[in-house]
């Protein structure tokens, strides 16, 4: 009887010591979590940012063939001598 005592003594023990590990294994992977989480909505704002100047991008290059269309006209008009 008194080895079965130990015995549930002992595992009594390892379990609470496995129990204090899994706490800070759960602690861990909640932060890697919230670490994951945060570089998935800075990944978005990226993405958002990269649009926008995509965006930009499309309307200074319709703006320069504008100009560059208007200097041609232009250019077309000044007689040559």
């Amino acid at each position: 009887m008194l080895r079965y005592y130990l015995t549930v003594m002992t595992f009594c023990h390892r379990l609470l010591g496995m129990s204090h590990y899994l706490g800070i294994l759960e602690k861990r992977l909640e932060q890697f979590l919230a670490y994951c989480e945060g570089l998935r909505a800075e990944n978005r704002a990226l993405r958002q940012q990269v649009a926008g100047l995509e965006n930009d991008c499309k309307s200074l290059t319709e703006k320069i063939d504008t100009a560059r269309h208007r200097l041609e006209a232009l250019m077309q008009k000044i007689p040559v001598e």
